[in-house]
């Protein structure tokens, strides 16, 4: 899906310990649920302690005179004022402050940007942290099968996994590592797993980035550097997955830990998820895309998540009118809906519950005409090595339809069979 993938929102200094409710008893958990879901469940941060005369920041609309040291200090950074950092960051910050307020001003746009802790960097970084290699060729287990039945299927107008409960767990942050595709492939397996056992369960994306080794280099040289998430699934296939609890996530700055002995006899000893198989459906079809979603669960699927960090609400296509779509960018697609007359997919994201609709975006969705766009430089994608750099049709808002799988035969150990309410 991606080399190195679009980095999570970094929660600088003392603010990446502050997420606050949002509302009063948002936060209260459900006697229902785990202690292993209660302590991942986030909702967007409340950045108002940090904030002059206790008034909560609007993102979307911040003050005509916002200023880059009241940013500072509602986002809790912290620059020497006589560096050239603080120079540059104020110089990325006003540049995106105007962005912010030019797009939002603009009354036919149909989403809303806001100011976060990306606002203050830099082009260069925020390229960077997509990372520039990708490969061609897919997986060595790559295997597609066409969904779409013979009579056309009558869908429902909305379908949205996080209210099957309980099926979808809270938005996770992936942090200065490229294992989106970790992240993504655990929260379809998770999402699987509950519909078939009525259980959910909270997976190790860690398990993943430490042991699913990425031997044809696909979507980049493995771990932090980037897979797939079928290459994630085979490793699921052979080894199965355990709690995050009992391999918590350690590669938020990229310095997590290897594949030891001891980490791979605590995912056997204490392994909760297994699979069977896993499905990819045809590239570009709307229709297998809408079959699998409502039928099977959350999907994994590849994007251009290049203009996605400003977002804030709303239903997007930050896409639109590109001349490349450049696939550098692994979720999880939960849902689809629609908003006064627009159609729309929903879509969990990695970078933290801080970051968009609370850790989700809504992306535009086409009808039976989607769009499609070439994207130029595939080697920033879900390929392999060995393959030329040929460019490729990708279809729908950022290329949603172009690269989607998803796990098959899911089972909690020892849960037994059930089903989530829908």
């Amino acid at each position: 899906m991606m080399r190195r993938c679009l980095l999570a929102v970094v929660l600088v200094h003392h603010a990446q310990g502050e997420l606050l409710c949002e509302r009063a008893g948002a936060c209260a958990p459900r006697e229902e649920e785990s202690s292993i879901l209660l302590h991942t469940r986030l909702t967007k941060a409340n950045v108002s302690k940090h904030m002059s005369g206790g008034k909560r920041l609007n993102a979307e609309k911040p003050p005509q005179d916002y200023s880059f040291e009241r940013y500072m200090k509602d986002f809790g950074k912290d620059y020497d004022p006589a560096s050239s950092e603080y120079a540059e960051r104020k110089e990325a910050f006003e540049v995106a402050l105007k962005a912010v307020q030019a797009h939002n001003a603009d009354a036919s746009q149909t989403y809303k940007l806001g100011l976060n802790v990306f606002s203050d960097w830099s082009a260069k970084e925020l390229k960077s942290l997509r990372g520039l290699k990708k490969m061609k060729k897919e997986a060595s287990a790559f295997k597609v099968k066409p969904l779409n039945p013979h009579k056309p299927e009558k869908y429902p107008k909305k379908v949205d996994w996080r209210e099957s409960y309980p099926s979808v767990s809270p938005a996770k942050n992936q942090g200065h590592c490229g294992s989106c595709w970790a992240f993504a492939t655990a929260g379809v397996v998770e999402t699987c797993a509950a519909i078939a056992s009525g259980v959910l369960t909270i997976l190790s994306p860690q398990q993943l980035v430490s042991c699913a080794e990425n031997k044809f280099h696909c979507g980049g040289t493995g771990g932090c550097q980037g897979s797939t998430a079928e290459i994630a699934m085979d490793y699921i296939i052979k080894n199965g997955m355990t709690y995050e609890d009992v391999i918590p996530y350690g590669d938020f700055f990229g310095n997590g830990p290897k594949c030891s002995i001891q980490m791979q006899f605590h995912a056997m000893a204490y392994k909760m998820v297994t699979i069977q198989g896993w499905v990819k459906t045809e590239t570009n079809s709307l229709e297998d895309v809408m079959h699998a979603l409502v039928n099977y669960g959350s999907l994994a699927i590849s994007v251009d998540a290049s203009d996605w960090s400003a977002y804030s609400s709303g239903i997007a296509n930050p896409c639109k009118g590109k001349d490349n779509v450049d696939i550098d960018h692994a979720v999880n697609l939960v849902g689809y809906g629609e908003e006064d007359g627009m159609l729309f997919w929903i879509v969990r994201n990695s970078w933290g519950a801080t970051w968009g609709e609370n850790g989700y975006i809504r992306l535009e969705r086409q009808g039976k005409k989607k769009e499609c766009y070439m994207d130029k430089t595939p080697h920033h994608g879900s390929a392999c090595e060995a393959d030329p750099d040929t460019p490729v049709e990708v279809c729908g808002t950022c290329g949603i339809l172009y690269d989607v799988s998803y796990p098959e035969g899911c089972e909690v150990v020892g849960a037994g069979k059930g089903a989530v309410d829908r």
